[in-house]
């Protein structure tokens, strides 16, 4: 009778995951996943970026009452528009390096919620009209 060393293959080595950011198990993964970018680590070159759209600047108007100031400032602290407050978790954290296959477990409605309530992100939302689709703009807290 053969023994279990001759009769089974030894499995192969766990994948490459979170080498590069010096996690060594799922757990550190994990936790490196959901801890939120600091406001220095997420960093998007102003002038890379797009005149903002007159749509977007009515809003941020309106959001301040018609305080320039404030929304020029807000401008400055962009981070896109999106569909949902979920898709930018998606964004943030495949920018941060998360591997694919983690996330379907990262419960992204929810940490984007608590980026919210933290004051890490604020968000401006945008119901859409005939020629926009519904959305949100997300701003740097």
């Amino acid at each position: 009778m053969p023994t279990a060393e001759e009769t089974f293959e030894p499995l192969p080595p766990p994948p490459p995951w979170g080498e590069e950011s010096g996690a060594r198990d799922l757990a550190s993964l994990v936790s490196a996943a959901l801890r939120p970018p600091a406001v220095d680590e997420v960093q998007i070159d102003v002038d890379d970026l797009d005149a903002p759209s007159p749509r977007l600047v009515e809003l941020l108007y309106r959001r301040f009452r018609g305080d320039g100031t404030r929304v020029r400032a807000a401008l400055g602290q962009l981070r896109g528009r999106f569909q949902c407050l979920a898709d930018y978790v998606d964004t943030v954290l495949a920018a941060e390096g998360v591997p694919a296959w983690v996330l379907p477990y990262v419960d992204v409605d929810t940490l984007g919620s608590e980026w919210c309530k933290t004051g890490l992100i604020w968000v401006v939302d945008d119901a859409g009209d005939d020629e926009h689709d519904a959305g949100l703009y997300v701003f740097r807290g």
